[in-house]
């Protein structure tokens, strides 16, 4: 009731400038009242919530949220500022986005205070990048930039300006040059966690293939970024995209996880077992980002955790109340944030609907079977789970149909087959991660086994986000439309007489699986020991069956990646040799095209062919060089430099590959009938051309058997020409 009393006074408050005068005044007489109530032994429900609203009032009216404008400044040609990068900066192809927070600005008249925040996409200095890892801007960097803020743009099913607005960033800013002023300027404790998580992301990048290491990079470390939007579309249309954002789902795994192991390893005497867990969940707040979902589901486990301790009775909506409560109390502008609503409204689904849809189920399942042994426990797990899906999609439907103009149909049995999966796809992911850090082979070896979850989950939103019809698209859903669903889906829930306390959503997740521990270890230790085998050797069997199809099968495979503008082309050889020809501006497309011809094992190439030092053929070099071992380099000698140059020369210097020059007339053996023929750049190098960089491209005649293939970079009509002469 006091929670949500508070939450009613922020809204009020966000939604109606209450004047500070009035609200003490009402504050003072609400207080009376409690006394008049109390006094006359009246219900105090009434007044008490009177009071929290009005204090809520209070609290945004004597603290708001600072509020900048940066309208004067917009459009304003090259402007400088400085500020702090606030925030994990995001690769994006060749460059880099964060959220710089502003200290000073110049419009050419002198320097000037200032405040708010910029949204950063810019492609880091020649100087960063020799000195830096990818992606090379850094938490608590003090930056100059010179450029122009704009405004961010209004679509027509999302207000961009207003999203951002609430996150405190006022203008954005594209390609600005750059000059870094100081390092370690932010938070000690933040830079660390944000060190810990680029190192853990790295680990993941140069162990698995992709995507599914962009996708453990989401489920692990909350890098969302990373996911190709092929991969987003298939889970937005399989209603499946709250699995790609870290919430209570997988932290309860987690702790269930680490709670375990530590009271296995300290016993539970006094509860010290329950610091482990308690540390381990607000660890991996931090690192995947400390979104609301996370940040809610943090407060919840912990509040579990002193239930544990303190033998008390876990109470669900006092738990999600004060989350809600703490968070908002914080920041009141987290009201509106879409993330924090679906959270929340998840939550409660959950709790409401959870045991009356759960109890339905089973009693319809029981008039058809009987189970008995560990088929009743794969039958209650099956069961709760579809429970859970169910009323946490139907909790968030007009949510998302109001806010994306969308609904998909596959939502519920789409999370219940993927499910199964989560618990071994991020111990598995995290493992590998850490191994990683250690010896990147053992890294990789620990990586075949999260492979497998990985590839199960992408396999399945694929194969169902090709079905025809599974996604209702709306031009708009009236507000009203949703307080109706709501107020009608209390009111049944009420005539059912199901509106009362239950277990929280992570105290949901946890009985579950407890009660599934209860039921496996009640099952002969036969079954069970089979049923484990069994599961093994399946996991085994697909391993190798897909380690053996992945083999090279005695024929040449040319692919040519579509990278946008420009060019990759990726080569095999009959004998298993790999080739890649430059690799295009945007690492996305490459590196998944990469993960999806070679084995899921192979993390190495035998050669990689730069036809010339242009962006759009070597800008995805640089990522290339980091997660995959290369033997050999054929560098075009033209002498063309640029950031992306000069952070793919540093890297091969750094991982020392056989560096070659190309010249016309060399011929490379690639196995048995399979040849590379060098026929351009010619000796001495072209010049007075229209483009000399693009007329002594490295060109390559490719020959196995009776079949050629020429592969010609960007050469221009000169350079054909002259090959022609």
């Amino acid at each position: 009731m006091v929670s949500g009393a508070w939450v009613t006074g922020i809204a009020l408050a966000l939604n109606w400038n209450v004047p500070l005068a009035s609200s003490a005044s009402f504050l003072i007489a609400s207080v009376a009242l409690v006394a008049a109530f109390r006094v006359r032994r009246w219900s105090l429900l009434f007044p008490i919530a009177l009071v929290f609203i009005l204090i809520a009032v209070l609290r945004v009216g004597l603290f708001p949220s600072p509020s900048v404008s940066y309208d004067s400044w917009l459009e304003v040609q090259d402007i400088e500022v400085e500020g702090v990068v606030e925030s994990y900066p995001e690769s994006r192809g060749t460059s880099v986005r964060f959220h710089l927070g502003v200290e000073r600005i110049n419009l050419g008249i002198g320097w000037r205070d200032a405040g708010g925040g910029v949204l950063v996409t810019a492609r880091p200095p020649v100087e960063i990048v020799l000195e830096r890892d990818s992606p090379f801007i850094r938490y608590g960097d003090r930056l100059r930039l010179q450029g122009v803020l704009e405004e961010a743009p209004v679509y027509p099913d999302f207000d961009y300006r207003e999203y951002l607005d609430r996150q405190g960033v006022n203008a954005l800013m594209t390609r600005p040059d750059m000059v870094l002023l100081e390092e370690g300027q932010g938070n000690p404790l933040l830079s660390l966690v944000h060190r810990l998580r680029a190192s853990l992301s790295r680990s993941l990048a140069s162990t698995l293939p992709e995507p599914q290491a962009s996708l453990a990079q989401a489920l692990v470390l909350g890098i969302r970024d990373r996911v190709p939007d092929d991969v987003t579309d298939s889970f937005r249309d399989t209603g499946t995209s709250h699995l790609l954002a870290i919430s209570g789902l997988h932290l309860a795994v987690v702790l269930v996880i680490v709670m375990t192991a530590s009271a296995g390893l300290l016993g539970r005497r006094r509860n010290l077992y329950l610091l482990v867990p308690l540390g381990t969940v607000w660890l991996y707040a931090v690192l995947s980002g400390f979104s609301p979902s996370v940040e809610r589901a943090a407060i919840m486990a912990s509040l579990y955790l002193a239930a544990v301790a303190l033998g008390r009775q876990r109470s669900a909506f006092p738990a999600i109340g004060l989350a809600a409560s703490l968070m908002v109390a914080l920041d009141p502008e987290i009201l509106y944030d879409i993330s924090f609503q679906l959270s929340f409204t998840a939550m409660a689904g959950i709790l409401l609907m959870w045991r009356p849809l759960e109890g339905l189920l089973i009693s319809l399942l029981e008039r058809v079977v009987t189970p008995r042994g560990w088929h009743e426990t794969a039958l209650h797990w099956t069961v709760a789970s579809l429970a859970v899906s169910t009323a946490a999609v139907l909790a968030t439907l007009p949510l998302l149909a109001f806010n994306f103009h969308r609904v998909a149909f596959l939502g519920i049995p789409a999370t219940l087959l993927a499910m199964p999966a989560i618990p071994f796809l991020l111990l598995a992911s995290v493992a590998t991660a850490v191994a990683g850090l250690m010896a990147p082979f053992l890294g990789q070896m620990v990586g075949w086994i999260a492979w497998l979850p990985l590839s199960y989950l992408l396999g399945l939103v694929d194969i169902l986000a090709r079905l025809p019809n599974t996604v209702l698209h709306l031009e708009s859903v009236p507000g009203l439309v949703v307080w109706a669903y709501y107020g009608t889906g209390l009111l049944i829930l009420w005539s059912l007489r199901v509106w009362r306390r239950q277990g929280s959503p992570l105290t949901v997740i946890l009985d579950a699986l407890g009660s599934l521990g209860r039921r496996l270890t009640s099952v002969p230790t036969t079954p069970l020991m089979r049923s484990v085998t069994v599961l093994s050797l399946a996991a085994g069997v697909v391993l190798l069956w897909s380690a053996n199809l992945s083999l090279a099968d005695g024929r040449l495979y040319v692919t040519f990646i579509d990278v946008g503008h420009g060019d990759a082309i990726f080569i095999q050889t009959p004998q298993g040799h790999q080739v890649l020809i430059d690799g295009g501006r945007d690492s996305e497309k490459l590196l998944q095209t990469l993960g999806q011809r070679m084995p899921f094992w192979d993390r190495s190439l035998d050669l990689v062919v730069v036809s010339h030092s242009h962006e759009d053929h070597i800008g995805a070099l640089p990522e290339v060089l980091r997660r995959y071992r290369v033997a050999a380099v054929l560098d075009n000698p033209y002498p063309f430099y640029s950031a992306a140059r000069v952070e793919f020369l540093s890297l091969v210097d750094a991982n020392q590959p056989i560096h070659l020059q190309a010249n016309q007339g060399q011929v490379i053996q690639l196995g048995e009938g399979v040849s590379m023929e060098v026929l351009n750049p010619p000796q001495p190098l072209m010049g007075g051309t229209l483009s000399d960089v693009d007329n002594n491209s490295t060109v390559i005649r490719l020959v196995y058997g009776d079949t050629s293939f020429l592969l010609t970079g960007d050469l221009g009509r000169q350079g054909e020409q002259s090959l022609i002469d």
